[in-house]
Order: structure tokens, then sequence, then C-alpha cells
């Protein structure tokens, strides 16, 4: 993946601003932030995986949302001619770019639906990017919390194991049984002294 790309599907941003994204023709939903093009919506193939973008016009599929989100969702942009719609009166809703209208069509059919990406408006193109990208800051592979918790699980582990390495190879010198061992050696290497 070229550069600092946030593609993966569904990003826990849109997650947390419950968009309920949804591919009701199969694919994933995928944001290709930071790529070449910054793909919007649902493909077959991961478009984000080469740095490009680029989902194919057969792997292209149509996105959907929850209706009650209608006012949630501005308007992004399309890789074509095509123009962006959000239709919440068609079943399932409709999200994406189409060359015909889809809210009066009832959807975006065959190859009238083109590719969409995200809109040159950072405020517009906000609800679909991960905060630290919309921000212009870098991204962090773990969350602080998570980084806490690997470190006290890693202590914990090597207490643990500390522990048991102790028991193990601790030496009872104490104990009845090393001293009549001890006893008996002593007992042996002196007759052995004797012996002509």
């Amino acid at each position: 993946m070229a550069g600092p790309s946030f593609c993966r599907p569904i990003p826990e941003a849109i997650h947390s601003m419950n968009l309920e994204l949804d591919c009701p023709n199969g694919g994933h939903f995928y944001v290709c932030q930071g790529n070449t093009t910054q793909f919007l919506g649902c493909c077959t193939e991961d478009p984000c995986a080469d740095g490009t973008g680029d989902c194919p016009q057969a792997a292209l599929r149509n996105a959907s949302y929850s209706s009650a989100d209608y006012d949630s969702i501005p308007e992004q942009a399309c890789v074509a001619s095509s123009l962006w719609y959000t239709c919440a009166a068609t079943n399932p809703p409709f999200m994406g770019c189409c060359e015909a209208n889809p809210c009066q069509d009832g959807g975006c059919f065959g190859a009238n639906l083109t590719a969409a990406r995200l809109s040159d408006n950072v405020t517009d193109a906000s609800p679909f990017m991960t905060s630290e990208a919309s921000s212009g800051g870098s991204r962090s592979a773990l969350s602080t919390g998570a980084i806490v918790g690997i470190a006290v699980g890693s202590a914990l582990a090597a207490l643990g194991i500390g522990i048991v390495l102790f028991m193990l190879y601790q030496r009872p010198w104490d104990s009845k049984s090393n001293v009549a061992r001890r006893d008996a050696y002593v007992v042996y290497a002196e007759s052995i002294s004797r012996l002509p």
C-alpha cells in the first residue's frame, strides 16, 4: 500500500457515527483514504490494496445506508462525469454515483453505476474519514489503552514465568532428603579415603 492510506472495509470512524453502511449486492464498503483516487463505496475487489483506489466497473456494487441517516451523509464526488446521489426512499436506500437518477428509477443499475470518491471538501468527506487523517495527524496502529494492556499483560506474564522458574530450579538445601543424601555422601567419601 502506498502512503498513509486508510483503506479497509468500513472504518471504525464510520461505525462510531452509526451510518450503518451496507453492500446489499455483495462486496465490501471501502474508503481508500490517501490513495491516488480516494474511492468510496462497495467493491468486490479491494480497491485500496495497490494504492490507486481504482475499483473496476465490473466489481462496483451499490452502496446503502440507514435511511434515518440521510441528513448525516454530505455530497461526495464522482470519479466519472456522473452525479452523486443519496436516496432515502429507494429500497434499499442508495448512496453513490450514477449516470441516471436512482432516486426516481428505484436504484442505480448496471453500467449506470459509477465509482464514487471522497469529496475534496474535507468537511464533507469527514464522516467517511478517520479522525487522524481529517485533522492531518498521523495514524497510531494501537490505541493508548491497547498499549497499556499489552504492557501490563507482558509484565504479568514475565512475573509468572519468573515464579515458575524459581520454583522449578530452587534448591531446597535444608530439606530432610537432601541432608540425608549429603550425610551419605560424606560417609561414602570418608570410607573411600580409608581404602589402601
